[in-house]
């Protein structure tokens, strides 16, 4: 399903509890359909540049035209975020701008994207072979590639609101590890007041009251803060979600098991709309399993607007359209539908990706919303 450079996310279609560092975090790159800005001389012009691989297995990028823009040379390239991308030459990461120059050499062996003007950074803490993972120690750099806050924690959100959520592991396994806010400094925020449990998100950040105002045997669950470390909807739940179109999905106690069937509204009213609910809402529709074991898509209200089929996985809207993987005969293909339930782009693909400031990467190659073919690797010359 994903090419093994260009990590553009899916979305975890999987139940995030209590720890949902896969939001926005060190251990992923979340990377959503939006348009970069950038000024160039003056002027405010919308950059859409693509990585693009090309044989001899080297990436470049290419401009919404299908032109290579930045000519191949790096070994693995991510998408463009406040006009800086992240490339990796060697075993190396580092970031470039629009030209292809280098704003930041190849030195940090796990980068994340550009968010506020800061982007995550981390140095190999230990690798496990059993899993094939490598675990970092985070921090986080500007847009000149200076190291502003210096690599000493296990996970690191995106920085939202000029506010990143950060973490270290405990040492042993009787203790617990620590959670905070920071600013673009690397000042701690809300000491005393929250105990962090999630990045900012739409204004408001997942949280819990500080340890010496919450003993164990009185466990209230998680709330929202809002930027000044306030609790603006008290904790009640038993796992929560980050917002996302002005919602929240949660579950709240006494229910033995996480369900996410219910969504918070900002103003804290708390709504059950379904039975069981896989991830966040995504322009307005969220992906519900229902009793048949369908996938499906539903709205705010809790209407099911989009029945899936039982072949059909179903992935978050971007721009418009969905990914959607279908069994067929021939194995797994993957499709596009629009809001209406019908395939935009039929089935046909044997990878697929969700569509990014208006291309998609499919099978090796870009695509445009109508199915047309932008770009492929055999188009370029040297």
């Amino acid at each position: 399903m994903s090419r093994g450079s260009l990590q553009v996310q899916k979305l975890s279609r999987g139940v995030v509890c209590l720890i949902f560092l896969g939001v926005a975090c060190a251990s992923c790159d979340e990377l959503q359909g939006k348009q970069e800005e950038l000024k160039v001389e003056g002027r405010q012009e919308t950059l859409q540049f693509y990585p693009a691989l090309v044989v001899g297995e080297k990436w470049g990028y290419i401009d919404r035209a299908g032109k290579m823009v930045i000519k191949p040379q790096f070994d693995e390239a991510k998408h463009f975020y406040e006009g800086l991308a992240a490339v990796k030459v060697g075993k190396k990461w580092g970031f470039v701008d629009h030209m292809g120059k280098f704003i930041a050499k190849p030195r940090w062996d796990k980068v994340g994207r550009f968010s506020d003007g800061m982007a995550r950074v981390g140095i190999k803490r230990d690798y496990d072979p059993k899993t094939n993972v490598m675990h970092c120690r985070w921090g986080y750099i500007d847009r000149t590639g200076k190291v502003i806050v210096k690599p000493k924690y296990d996970y690191v959100s995106d920085f939202s609101d000029n506010i990143a959520f950060v973490e270290i592991d405990p040492r042993f396994p009787w203790e617990m590890g620590k959670s905070y806010f920071i600013d673009r400094s690397g000042r701690k925020l809300f000491k005393g007041k929250a105990r962090a449990e999630g990045p900012f998100s739409e204004g408001l950040a997942l949280a819990r009251l500080p340890l010496d105002k919450e003993k164990e045997d009185e466990y209230k669950g998680f709330g929202y803060i809002d930027k000044t470390g306030t609790f603006v909807i008290p904790p009640q739940f038993k796992h929560s979600q980050r917002f996302s179109d002005g919602v929240a999905v949660v579950d709240t106690f006494p229910l033995p098991h996480p369900t996410f069937g219910r969504i918070v509204h900002k103003n804290g009213r708390v709504v059950k709309i379904s039975d069981r609910m896989l991830g966040d809402f995504s322009e307005g529709l969220c992906i519900v399993s229902l009793s048949s074991g369908n996938d499906a898509y539903m709205d705010k209200t809790g209407k099911v607007v989009i029945e899936g089929q039982p072949s059909w996985r179903a992935y978050p809207f971007q721009e418009g359209l969905a990914l959607v993987e279908v069994k067929g005969k021939d194995g797994l293909r993957y499709g596009f539908i629009d809001k209406t339930g019908q395939f935009a782009i039929e089935p046909q693909f044997r990878e697929a990706e969700s569509f990014h400031n208006g291309l998609a990467y499919v099978d090796g190659r870009y695509i445009d919303k109508t199915g047309k073919f932008v770009w492929k690797s055999s188009d370029y010359k040297d």
